[in-house]
């Protein structure tokens, strides 16, 4: 999957991240962290917010859509055959000051956890 663009910046009704699926694989392998930029192609280390995509099969030539905003996830089947998936950040402003921050996608598909 790679990040196509980040649209309607600083518009919390349509402000949202568009993705390409250039595989068949598990979204939930994905998230996404919030960053700044700190240089032409670097961004920072400290992240201020990050989302990790739900468990769901996707396929190549798919669409992601991650709105800034409140909603409700859903998917839309398109004439091609391929799917729209639609997820909400669930942010009540804006996400992304153009020219400031970055959206780093990022693949994991392993980790560990422990609990208390």
């Amino acid at each position: 999957m790679e990040i196509s663009k980040i649209a309607d910046s600083n518009d919390i009704n349509k402000e949202r991240i568009i993705f390409k699926v250039l595989l068949d694989e598990e979204l939930g392998f994905y998230g996404v962290f919030k960053s700044k930029k700190t240089g032409e192609k670097t961004v920072s280390s400290k992240t201020t917010g990050s989302y990790w995509f739900p468990d769901r099969q996707i396929k190549k030539g798919d669409l992601v859509v991650l709105y800034s905003k409140v909603g409700i996830n859903s998917e839309k089947k398109n004439n091609d055959g391929t799917t729209s998936h639609f997820f909400y950040w669930g942010e009540t402003g804006p996400l992304w000051e153009k020219e400031v921050d970055a959206a780093v996608l990022f693949k994991i598909d392993e980790w560990k956890y422990k609990t208390p």
